[in-house]
């Protein structure tokens, strides 16, 4: 058996709403405002929702796979402006070491590690790591646009690509970058080199099944 613990850090969005957890879509559990919960699962693949209960939108929930294997995960709850929700904000889960991280005020920054955190954590994308050892992902953020691709041996295949003010693959809805955080953490070289520095050091670093490259790239770690 292992165990994935989400933890809702205390924060005044929605602090009164509580967030329904689900596993395999069988309820789980509910986490109100600064609580945590753990589930016990085996080694197959299993699937998270998170959302608002049968009252809210269906548009506010997320759902994150936790991949078949050994290894144990914890994620934190945060939200993320949606210009499709009545809500105004979608929940999503993000990778964490068990410590509380801080809100991250740039939500295009928050779209894309819940975005590549999804393609790292997909079954089909950890079967061409396992027959491809030293296949490694690398995420580029380029003027109007980010990437994700595999890598090996000079060739790279895009497994996913996005401009910055559209939708990413978790279905959150960024805008035009209409606010200044989301501007600048994209804007300019400087700035796009310090959001991917970023996104490794809080985001893919707490996903124990990859390990991060000298050249900020990932690689699998294999299975466990």
């Amino acid at each position: 058996m292992r165990t994935v613990r989400i933890i809702r850090p205390r924060m005044m969005t929605l602090a009164a709403k509580k967030l329904h957890v689900l596993l395999d879509g069988n309820k789980a559990g509910a986490l109100g405002n600064g609580k945590e919960l753990t589930l016990q699962m085996d080694e197959n693949g299993h699937d998270i929702t998170i959302n608002g209960g049968a009252f809210s939108s269906k548009k506010f929930t997320c759902t994150q796979h936790i991949p078949a294997g050994r290894y144990n995960y914890c994620f934190q709850t945060g939200f993320m402006l949606s210009n499709t929700n009545i809500d105004g904000e979608e929940p999503i889960l993000r990778p964490c070491g068990g410590t509380v991280l801080q809100e991250d005020p740039a939500r295009l920054r928050s779209m894309i590690g819940v975005t590549v955190t999804k393609i790292l954590t997909d079954e089909k994308t950890r079967d061409e790591m396992r027959a491809n050892p030293q296949t490694l992902i690398g995420v580029y953020l380029e003027e109007n646009g980010w990437k994700a691709a595999f890598e090996n041996a000079g060739s790279s295949v895009v497994v996913f690509e996005s401009e910055y003010s559209g939708s990413g693959a978790s279905g959150f809805l960024v805008g035009a970058l209409n606010n200044a955080a989301q501007r600048a953490a994209v804007s300019t070289p400087e700035s796009r080199a310090q959001t991917h520095a970023f996104l490794f050091d809080n985001y893919f670093r707490f996903l124990p099944d990859y390990e991060i490259t000298a050249d900020r790239k990932l690689h699998f770690r294999g299975d466990v």
